[in-house]
């Protein structure tokens, strides 16, 4: 097969030829190309090492030592579970004390994005039921909410007692 690579470059040409030497097949330049080469050779910087041979055999050792397989964190496939009708209990209980709030104040506790969108979707579901009205003066702009419903949550008496 490599003599057969050989013959292919000679037939066509090409700047090296493959050479069969002492059992083992090498690349020489051609005869022909090779003071264009030396040219270019002659191009080239000089390579001044100026490690011995601790620093390689170290740098070796290092560039062969394995490496540790890289973690993957799961934990943001796993989120933890908001429920709506908890956020929308919490909404309800500070929107029955302060009557008017803006959306930002609603969700200026929450900690994570989850929240914030259960908080949101707990308010569609009180505007929904008619216990709550939205103000936006401008498209984009503040959200404001306003309470509508009973000042009592629903089954709780002033004078009861929860123990």
């Amino acid at each position: 097969m490599l003599r057969s690579l050989a013959q292919s470059y000679d037939d066509e040409g090409r700047g090296f030829e493959l050479r069969n030497v002492a059992g083992g097949w090498r690349l020489f330049t051609r005869e022909e190309y090779a003071d264009v080469v030396e040219r270019f050779a002659q191009l080239l910087p000089e390579v001044i090492l100026t490690l011995g041979a601790e620093e390689f055999a170290r740098l070796a050792a290092a560039a062969l030592e394995a490496k540790p397989e890289p973690a993957v964190q799961l934990t943001h496939l796993h989120a933890p579970r908001v429920s709506v009708r908890e956020q929308a209990e919490l909404v309800s209980g500070r929107l029955r004390q302060l009557r008017v709030a803006t959306f930002r104040t609603l969700v200026a506790d929450a900690p994570d994005t989850l929240t914030v969108v259960a908080r949101f979707l707990a308010l569609l579901d009180l505007f929904h039921a008619g216990v709550v009205s939205f103000d936006q003066v401008s498209p984009l702009g503040e959200l404001h909410v306003r309470w509508n419903g009973p000042d009592q949550a629903p089954g709780r008496d002033s004078d009861q007692e929860v123990a």
